[in-house]
């Protein structure tokens, strides 16, 4: 009887510490909502989480976003040795298979583009090299070339004979100066449509081409090509990514996303994150219980 006495504190102890915690730990979820007696609320309702899910949901993201997720730590994270001999070998090997397609060009393209925007880059492509061949050519000053040649070969013909005591130098010059002129404003006028057929043709003949027949006789250098891979990588995320991540709010994301959670799921997560934990806190309450009631016995 004295023995039954004697556990009795410390087991009701236990189990007084078990259930208090138990009931603590399930009051952080329950109620959901708030229990209302008319115009009264029931204290400590609802649950702590699902009354401070935005307060908390703001914590986290503002936790994650400024200490554990850092824009430094994405960029070390994807400018590791690890990462970048990834996405070289991954290139390198794409660029291999690419090379050895037998598809046309246009149709390679076509796998990673719609027909649309193929069109259109075609016709920028198009654009592009002939504006540079237009410039290029009327940085030449065809007139000069074309007068200095017709006052030699003039002078050339007329060499020796008769006409060389009419046609002096100056005169023949007097011919072929606006032979040249208008040479050059005709280049000027007419540049572009007579240079932009051409273009297409060349641009359709080598879309009509595969990549395979393109790289015919040129051997691809692994090492180098994932050389130039990585440095393209590295160069790409130090400039871009950074700048990128500065305009996308983790912290605001986090914020969002556990906003619009419901609060079923937010506990299926918190408990799926510290299950172990909380039913350590449970058995530590029972533990607490069971020596305070020892201690009692002595006290």
């Amino acid at each position: 009887m004295n023995i039954l006495k004697l556990l009795a504190g410390p087991l009701i102890g236990s189990v007084i510490g078990y259930c208090t915690n138990y009931i603590a730990i399930k009051m952080l979820f329950r109620p959901r909502k708030a229990i209302m007696i008319g115009s009264f609320r029931v204290p400590f309702t609802p649950g702590i989480i699902p009354k401070e899910k935005t307060r908390i949901g703001k914590a986290i993201g503002e936790a994650v976003g400024s200490t554990l997720l850092t824009q430094e730590d994405i960029k070390d994270t994807l400018l590791n040795d690890e990462m970048k001999a990834y996405i070289s070998s991954s290139i390198v090997e794409k660029l291999h298979s690419i090379a050895e397609n037998e598809q046309t060009i246009k149709a390679t393209v076509l796998d990673y583009v719609s027909q649309e925007n193929y069109e259109h880059y075609k016709e920028r492509i198009e654009d592009i090299f002939t504006e540079k061949m237009v410039s290029a050519i009327e940085k030449i000053d065809f007139g000069e070339y074309i007068s200095k040649e017709a006052n030699r070969v003039v002078q050339e013909k007329i060499g020796g004979s008769m006409l060389e005591m009419f046609l002096d130098e100056k005169t023949v010059q007097s011919f072929t100066e606006p032979i040249g002129e208008r040479v050059n404003q005709y280049v000027l006028d007419h540049g572009e449509e007579m240079i932009a057929p051409r273009i297409q043709m060349e641009l359709e003949a080598i879309e009509d081409k595969s990549i395979q027949d393109m790289l015919e006789g040129q051997s691809l250098d692994e090492e180098r090509m994932a050389n130039a891979v990585e440095q393209i990588f590295e160069k790409a995320v130090s400039s871009y990514a950074v700048k990128l991540m500065e305009k996308i709010n983790i912290a605001k994301i986090i914020e969002d996303k556990i906003e619009a959670m419901d609060v079923m799921e937010l506990e299926g997560l918190i408990l799926e994150v510290m299950d172990k934990e909380l039913k350590a806190i449970v058995n530590l309450g029972a533990f607490i219980g069971f020596i305070l009631g020892v201690l009692n016995i002595f006290i």
